[in-house]
């Protein structure tokens, strides 16, 4: 297995990284991974995109974590970390006038298809 280092790019307030007292202890996090490539030419715009994505997405009332991590080796390699109560709150997201401006915006920035797996969190408990 080999260990590949991110720097934050968009790093995340500690208030809505915190657990929150309003959900039950059983609820586990509804995770998606989303791995995205750019055009080297693209990164800086790339970054200002997603960095406004993320400072709305952080404020969406099930987002729990949405981390942006920039690979260490590769500039152009990005992970997002997204992180919601559930799946209709991951749903939500998909919908709200920030992640649409995000999805076009870098649409053609992109030197391939993004991949999103999900995954359900399971520690920490949401």
């Amino acid at each position: 297995m080999r260990a590949i280092k991110y720097n934050l790019p968009c790093p995340t307030p500690a208030s809505p990284q915190q657990v929150r007292s309003d959900q039950p202890e059983e609820t586990q996090m509804h995770v998606t991974i989303v791995h995205v490539w750019v055009k080297p030419e693209q990164v800086p715009a790339f970054i200002a995109a997603t960095r406004a994505n993320h400072e709305a997405a952080i404020r969406e009332p099930g987002n729990r974590r949405f981390d942006v991590l920039q690979e260490a080796q590769d500039a152009t390699k990005f992970v997002l970390y997204e992180a919601y109560t559930d799946a209709a709150a991951a749903a939500a997201h998909k919908v709200t006038p920030h992640y649409l401006a995000w999805r076009e915006a870098v649409a053609d920035m992109m030197a391939r298809p993004r991949e999103g797996i999900v995954h359900q969190g399971m520690f920490p408990v949401a």
